[in-house]
C-alpha cells in the first residue's frame, strides 16, 4: 500500500497458517514463533527515483535486518532483494528476490 503522504506498508502471509490453539492474544512462545514464521510486514517512507524506480525506506519490520530496500521498478510487476549481497536464510547466504504484481494487471512470468 502506498498512500499520498509518502509512506508504504506491506503485509505478507503464507496460506494455510495454523491458528492460535486458544483465542489468546498472547499464545505460549512456540504457537507465536509458528505463526511469525509465516508472516512479514514492513513499513516507512519511499522515494519516486524516477519514472521507472521507487525506494523503500524501511522503518518498521517485523525482521530487524529489513531496515533498507533497493530501488525496486515501477509498473506492472516489480522485483526486488533485501540488499545486494545475498540474504542469510536458514544459515545459508541466497538471493533472495520478492515479485510483486499490480493487481489487475497480467500475472508475472
Amino acid at each position: 500500500m502506498y498512500t499520498p503522504d509518502g509512506y508504504m506498508s506491506a503485509q505478507l502471509m503464507r496460506s494455510g497458517r495454523t491458528p492460535f490453539h486458544r483465542n489468546d492474544l498472547h499464545p505460549p512462545e512456540e504457537e507465536l514463533a509458528a505463526a511469525a514464521s509465516g508472516y512479514l510486514t514492513y513499513s516507512g517512507p519511499y522515494t519516486v527515483v524516477n519514472d521507472a524506480l521507487i525506494a523503500h525506506h524501511v522503518v518498521v519490520s517485523l525482521l530487524p535486518q529489513l531496515n533498507r530496500r533497493n530501488p525496486i521498478p515501477r509498473g506492472p510487476s516489480a522485483r526486488f532483494a533485501p540488499g545486494a549481497e545475498p540474504a542469510l536464510i536458514h544459515g545459508e547466504r541466497r538471493n533472495a528476490t520478492l515479485v510483486w504484481c499490480r493487481a489487475g494487471s497480467e500475472k508475472h512470468r
